[in-house]
């Protein structure tokens, strides 16, 4: 199925997904030792989450400022990302796809125990960047690390991000996106 015409139909498993919201996390291996986006294998331009869930979301335990907030969470790319977050992300993706260029998520919704984890590393020195537990924005569901260094993303993403609610917010991580939760309204899509 062509990209442009396929989202509709994954915003609306979305829809069914977050309202029923029967589904429990599925078990995820321990987060290892996080090292920047490098590019994967080709993934097709079918922008269906790849995974168990199959557009059904769960509900998980978010952080804004320190304090825990219920999120709906579901799987695009193998990755956790909370529901709003991936409204917004699949059409990105369908429009990059129609201009040639292969989006993909990296890295999305993170745990409170994933984020310790990648905290802690970053304090021995052995990982990049990562916000204190509880501050991060991978927390409260809005990043996203995208395959930046793969061909043309970058610059793509740079052109066209801000028309799909995302910008740009760590100047030392290309990868990282953020979606600001006013540019798009997800409301009716993921009820929490």
């Amino acid at each position: 199925m062509e990209a442009s015409r396929a989202w509709p139909l994954l915003i609306s498993a979305l829809t069914l997904g977050c309202a029923s919201r029967q589904l429990e996390p599925p078990e995820m291996a321990p987060p290892s030792t996080f090292a920047p986006p490098e590019p994967a294998p080709a993934q097709t331009t079918n922008p269906e989450p790849v995974g168990r869930d199959n557009g059904k979301c769960w509900s998980d335990t978010g952080y804004r400022k320190g304090q825990s907030s219920p999120v709906c969470v579901t799987r695009l790319d193998a990755m956790a990302v909370e529901c709003g977050t991936a409204v917004a992300f699949l059409q990105m993706r369908a429009a990059a796809a129609r201009d040639g260029v292969t989006l993909r998520i990296v890295s999305g919704f993170r745990s409170m125990k994933e984020q310790q984890v990648l905290y802690a590393c970053h304090k021995q020195g052995k990982c990049p960047l990562a916000a204190k537990p509880g501050y991060s924005h991978h927390q409260d569901g809005l990043a996203l690390d995208l395959n930046a260094r793969d061909r043309g993303v970058y610059d793509w993403l740079s052109r066209n991000a801000s028309s799909f609610g995302f910008r740009r917010t760590v100047a030392s991580e290309p990868w990282h996106w953020e979606r600001y939760e006013s540019a798009i309204d997800v409301r009716p899509i993921c009820r929490s």
